[in-house]
């Protein structure tokens, strides 16, 4: 199943120098036709009225009940995703066992997966794509995948979490006991719209544990790619973090305050910025075995300690 939290086909008029088309509450826009590396959508810079749109290529702007697009020609009715101010699959009150298998979710203003309610259980995801979250409002961004106040199990297998608002996979106890994390052959790319900070395509928050196995995430703006704080502990074996940052420090992977991380057989990469540090750690300690620095530094401060197991 493929859910749009907007059309799948849109009809577009001609504006002389964009093409419009009626649509209220849209948030994010992107090229379906034109797609990354990683075969994701290629996102639209949002301008400021119809004359920048017009004057400036792959850029989109709403005006009053229209949306302008300029693409350098007419889209076709499926080129363009418009992602509106819709949820996308949000579930603040379900608290039972949850699985969910073979889902393409785009859009959603709290992530486009969002388990909030405090509960005892197991939440399962297979085969899935959870990408493009818009928030309704753009100081309050959220993630692709968010979830909170879990004591048990969240697992997935074979799934994306990318081009969320903020963070990729996002994972708080916020007063839960035990919320413990498996990702197997997961990914999360391109995270982070214009503005937000501290942005990851991998974050632990509280006393969360997690074992990520052959996770692929890259190339998020503004935050450290694997990121975990407070007390998380994460052991992560196979696979490759890229850092990217072109409004500050690149950081690939980063452990901060009592955290402890186990990286294993794995490939770490920063570049492209004045600071690029493939491991930091800030207060937390990193034990790696086998672990392959492409680009940047190993950091260790404020006690931190970066030492082999």
């Amino acid at each position: 199943m493929q859910y749009r939290t907007g059309p799948f086909s849109v009809t577009w008029s001609d504006a002389g120098g964009t093409f419009s088309t009626g649509a209220s509450a849209v948030r994010r826009v992107f090229r379906t036709d034109v797609l990354t590396d990683e075969g994701l959508y290629t996102e639209l810079e949002q301008v400021t009225d119809v004359a920048a749109c017009a004057a400036t290529l792959n850029s989109w702007v709403a005006d009053g009940g229209q949306v302008h697009v300029n693409v350098g020609g007419a889209p076709g009715a499926a080129d363009v995703a418009l992602i509106r101010s819709f949820h996308g699959a949000r579930f603040v009150a379900h608290a039972d066992d949850f699985y969910i298998e073979g889902f393409d979710i785009e859009g959603g203003i709290t992530g486009a997966l969002h388990c909030d309610a405090a509960a005892d259980r197991a939440i399962v995801g297979v085969n899935c794509s959870f990408r493009y979250s818009a928030p309704s409002n753009p100081s309050a961004v959220q993630d692709a995948v968010r979830v909170r106040r879990t004591n048990g199990v969240a697992a997935f297998f074979g799934c994306d979490a990318s081009m969320g608002a903020k963070d990729g996979w996002n994972f708080h106890e916020d007063g839960a006991s035990q919320l413990q994390v498996l990702l197997q052959d997961c990914t999360s790319y391109r995270n982070g719209v214009p503005g937000a900070s501290s942005v990851n395509g991998f974050t632990l928050h509280d006393g969360v544990r997690a074992v990520v196995l052959n996770g692929d995430f890259g190339w998020s703006r503004n935050g450290a790619e694997v990121h975990i704080i407070q007390d998380a502990r994460l052991w992560q074996a196979g696979g490759r973090v890229v850092g990217r940052n072109p409004f500050g420090d690149a950081v690939a992977i980063q452990c901060s305050n009592d955290c402890q991380m186990w990286l294993q057989d794995m490939r770490a990469d920063a570049d492209g910025s004045a600071v690029n540090d493939a491991v930091r750690a800030n207060g937390g300690a990193v034990f790696a075995r086998g672990l392959t620095v492409v680009a940047g530094s190993i950091n260790p401060y404020s006690e931190g300690s970066v030492t082999t197991f």
